[in-house]
Order: structure tokens, then C-alpha cells, then sequence
């Protein structure tokens, strides 16, 4: 109830709420640990969110999904060599997990090492192949990069994919964010907006 209050309503208030009180009932409850983590980084919040996020991993310390959100933590936070350092940790734990490979690419991109980013994203793709995000990834870090054409193709399989299933908007904006494209960057925006999409 809570993740549905924080990622669709964005009733901020109300989840960090329902977030606490699953954590009274279960202290050692790793996934309300990671959600409430996540919400209060996107508050800004990261001192309290690496505490959470920290607490779901001693909980919890082989499971793939929370350690590559501390990875992820840190990315937002900026502190790209941590984030780095945790995604490697991450994917010493299981090479086979494409999140780390896409998060790590992500960040290596932020790092500007877009020949290692574009690596991450090939192994990220060979694992579990070219969804949605890394079609979006990779459509931003080509159109960083000045490969218009490359980062036109990965939109045109994102609209194609969309003819079959659901694609965010929010998506298609980051893609062309990476193209300097900032009119459609924010027609696309509000169309996430709308879709109450979560990022």
C-alpha cells in the first residue's frame, strides 16, 4: 500500500507512514527497508535512505536486487566510484544479473567512460536482452555521445515496442534528453506526468 502511495499517488507522507509501520511490525523486514530506502532518496533524503537501504542488506545480504539499489543510492546521491565499487560487488555475487550490468553502465556513462558504459549495456543485453530500459539507457548515452543515428533507432524500437506493450513515456523523455532534444524532452514529461509514472 505504501509503494502505491509513494510511486503513483506520490502521497509522500502517507507512505513513509505505511513505510514505518511495516517496519513496527517487522523490523527485520528487508523489502519495506529497500522501498522506504528508495522514497527517501527520491526526497533527497540519503543519509536516512543509506541507513535503510544498509539494513535491508545486512537482512538480507545475497539478494541481487537490494545490493544494486545501493549501488543505485549512491548514483543518485552522485557518488559515482561508490556506486561503481557496489555494482562490481554485485555482480561478484551473480555476473548474470543484467540490472547490475545496466546500472553499472549508467553510471559509468555519468563517469563520462562511455566505452565502458556501452560495454555494461552490450552485457546487460546478452543476459537478459534489449528491454525497454536499455533501449532508453542506451538511446540517452548515444545521443550524449552525437550518434544520432543509433540514438534514433534505439526510439524507433521503443515506439515499436510500445504497438505491443507498455513502454513509460518517461523513457522515451531520457532517450531524448541524451539528444539535446529538451521541446520533445518535456512533451514527453508530461506525458509521464500523466501516466503517474514512478521516476
Amino acid at each position: 500500500m505504501s509503494f502505491v502511495k509513494f510511486g503513483y499517488e506520490w502521497g509522500w507522507e502517507g507512505a513513509e507512514q505505511g513505510f514505518k509501520r511495516a517496519i513496527e511490525l517487522n523490523p527485520n523486514y528487508p523489502m519495506a527497508h529497500q522501498w522506504i530506502a528508495v522514497m527517501l532518496a527520491a526526497l533527497g533524503r540519503f543519509e536516512e535512505s543509506f541507513a535503510h537501504a544498509n539494513r535491508a542488506q545486512e537482512l538480507d545480504p545475497l539478494s541481487l536486487p537490494i545490493s544494486t539499489l545501493v549501488g543505485w543510492l549512491h548514483h543518485l546521491a552522485r557518488d559515482y566510484d561508490a556506486a561503481v565499487a557496489h555494482y562490481k560487488s554485485t555482480i561478484e555475487l551473480d555476473a548474470g544479473f543484467a540490472l547490475a550490468h545496466r546500472r553499472l553502465g549508467q553510471t559509468y556513462e555519468q563517469k563520462q567512460m562511455y566505452a565502458e558504459a556501452l560495454d555494461a549495456f552490450q552485457k546487460a543485453e546478452e543476459l537478459a536482452g534489449e528491454d525497454v530500459e536499455l533501449l532508453s539507457a542506451r538511446g540517452h548515452l548515444y545521443g550524449v555521445l552525437g550518434e544520432r543515428e543509433k540514438a534514433e533507432a534505439a526510439l524507433e524500437k521503443l515506439n515499436a515496442t510500445s504497438k505491443r506493450k507498455y513502454v513509460p513515456a518517461y523513457l522515451v523523455a531520457r532517450a531524448y534528453a541524451g539528444m539535446g532534444e529538451t521541446d520533445l524532452v518535456f512533451e514527453w514529461l508530461e506525458k509521464a506526468y500523466v501516466e503517474r509514472y514512478g521516476y
